[in-house]
């Protein structure tokens, strides 16, 4: 009889904020590959490696999951808004132009996630409510900034259109990116929303008329 012995792999204990982490990054990948309707909670665990009882200690149903998966990507969202918000503060960047960089990075985190946003469009069991929240959140934030003489309330309420206007338009464009060029697209939500604003800052008596930054500019269409 052999000395050795050949012993099992234990699987590693993992703090449950860290299993966490891993099992929403399994999810991640089972609803960009089947889609959220045709993923079951069997897919993620299996993605994740772990047994479903596991699974289902941390999360007690997929809509649980897909909601812990869009606050993530809302909370990071924001932070890359902030971070390059802040950059364009200290080089002391006009309003127009917070509005002109926080619109592009919208664009860009549709285009560059696009399961994220599939996700968006079914509206399951309203999943996407905490990334809606953080992104209207941190818009709110810097409406208030900029007009400090509105209420909150208000804020939020023209935080919420300008989320509408943004999430509408780069969904129908995202169907048929090609009809229109990325660089167009944004200059289109750009004269819309800083016109929107300035009608709304007309209305409430405030003092703040955004300009849109000169390449963003309305323009004619290629023929």
């Amino acid at each position: 009889m052999s000395q050795y012995r050949v012993r099992a792999k234990k699987r590693q204990r993992l703090h449950p904020s860290d299993r966490r982490v891993l099992l929403v990054d399994a999810a991640a990948r089972a609803f960009g590959r089947l889609g959220v309707e045709g993923t079951r909670m069997d897919d993620v665990a299996a993605e994740a490696g772990v047994a479903k009882g596991l699974l289902y200690r941390h999360f007690p149903s997929k809509d649980a999951l897909l909601e812990a998966l869009m606050e993530r990507k809302g909370a990071e969202f924001s932070a890359r808004l902030q971070q390059r918000l802040t950059e364009l503060d200290a080089a002391h960047g006009t309003p127009g132009q917070l509005v002109t960089e926080g619109l592009r990075l919208w664009i860009e985190q549709v285009a560059s996630d696009i399961a994220s946003f599939n996700w968006i469009e079914t509206g399951a069991a309203g999943a996407c409510t905490p990334f809606r929240d953080e992104v209207r959140r941190f818009v709110t934030e810097r409406i208030l900034s900029v007009a400090p003489s509105i209420d909150h309330a208000t804020a939020s309420l023209v935080a919420s259109a300008l989320q509408a206007v943004a999430e509408a338009v780069t969904t129908a464009w995202r169907q048929q990116p090609q009809a229109i060029p990325r660089d167009e697209l944004l200059s289109l939500l750009v004269a819309f929303c800083v016109g929107g604003l300035n009608a709304v800052a007309q209305s409430l008596g405030v003092a703040a008329t955004l300009h849109p930054p000169a390449s963003h500019r309305s323009r004619p269409r290629r023929p």
